[in-house]
């Protein structure tokens, strides 16, 4: 009787284990179970790129990306500030989009930045909906590379993915390729398997077939209400901003510029349709129209590029409406380069025109194969 009792309980604990297992060995096959650190030594031996669906702490890994390149020039931001290319500039680069979130992150991240080593130049991007609640005390968050460590997210997140409808999906057939050959070369993360993910310099390559919002006025005015209807946290009204945003901005830049750096504050571009949207309803998106204001107050320079038609950025351009394509960004680093002067030397102007001359309206530049590494 108690063998029979041990076989079943060994049975039973198998079954349940089975799909924890399988999915633990889809992590470690698809390259996900390095730390940060590994995975950017990777991606520049392999000159490979990064679709992580199990490690996602853009944090971390651009704070990694940044310790191995030591750059010259950095960006920081949200993920509206990946579309910057190490070719775009003459000198080392790391791009640190996706690394913070909110303006305590963004204080955290350019603490870490100077302890490691003071880039010459950064380039800053401040999203609008950072400013709509006050900032509250500093950020207590992981500081430590925590990539290669197990979690039972990981080990249920090919599950989620196997049954998504979204762009995170995954097929049963790619699981399967990945279980019993691994990621083919030049491709880390089981994303990447999608032909998007992160290029060694910290930029986005959003894949070959991505177009931008080429919609009709009736289709992008939809658009636009889903965004401000399903955008969740980022969306979440205020009719005010609080100085305390402006007051801690403040001091960021001025650490920075205590260390030697060079500043550049932006916001960067949203489609103007939706910027309208959202200065229409001042009851609901108030602080909008109070930052300009605010910012002049505090004595705080900043270049106010939000509007993507003052770049000559049309929807195009766009992957939705609050993320501009390569296309966009090409704009915005030219209008920079010829009202920055150090900014303006450390760009490769004549790249970023030949760019815009060849894929302007498109989402997606492809880069010259003598500018590639």
């Amino acid at each position: 009787m108690h063998a029979r009792f041990i076989m079943r309980f060994v049975t039973l604990t198998a079954l349940l284990a089975t799909p924890l297992l399988l999915s633990a060995l889809v992590v470690f096959r698809s390259g996900e179970m390095m730390s940060y650190a590994e995975t950017v030594r990777a991606q520049a031996a392999q000159k490979a790129l990064f679709g992580p669906a199990f490690n996602n702490d853009g944090f971390l890994y651009k704070l990694a990306l940044y310790r191995s390149v030591m750059p010259e020039v950095a960006v920081i931001g949200s993920s509206r500030m990946l579309q910057f290319r190490k070719q775009y500039f003459s000198r080392p680069f790391a791009g640190c989009g996706m690394a913070v979130e909110s303006l305590r992150e963004l204080e955290l991240f350019c603490e870490e930045m100077v302890r490691i080593h003071p880039p010459r130049i950064v380039l800053i991007g401040l999203d609008i909906w950072w400013f709509r609640y006050d900032a509250g005390s500093r950020t207590a968050r992981q500081i430590k590379d925590n990539g290669g460590t197990w979690s039972l997210a990981k080990l249920t997140r090919i599950y989620q993915m196997l049954t998504a409808n979204n762009a995170s999906a995954m097929g049963l057939r790619t699981v399967a390729g990945v279980l019993a050959q691994g990621m083919p070369e030049g491709r880390i993360g089981l994303l990447s398997l999608k032909d998007h993910g992160f290029r060694p310099d910290g930029s986005y390559d959003y894949g070959p077939g991505r177009r931008g919002m080429s919609l009709s006025p009736e289709a992008l005015e939809q658009s636009i209400a889903e965004t401000l209807r399903n955008g969740g946290e980022r969306w979440a009204r205020s009719d005010k901003t609080y100085d305390a945003n402006f007051v801690l901005l403040k001091s960021v830049v001025a650490r920075l510029e205590r260390a030697g750096v060079h500043v550049v504050l932006l916001f960067p571009p949203v489609l103007g349709e939706l910027l309208k949207a959202m200065r229409d309803k001042p009851g609901d998106y108030g602080y909008v129209g109070q930052i300009p204001a605010k910012m002049r107050q505090h004595g705080i320079d900043c270049f106010d590029l939000s509007d993507a038609a003052s770049l000559g950025s049309t929807p195009g351009e766009f992957i939705d409406p609050i993320h501009g394509g390569d296309a966009t960004y090409v704009r915005l680093l030219l209008a920079l380069a010829g009202k920055d002067r150090v900014l303006g030397d450390a760009v490769n102007v004549s790249l970023l025109e030949e760019s815009l001359r060849n894929f302007a309206g498109a989402a997606r530049i492809q880069m010259p194969a003598a500018c590639l590494p």
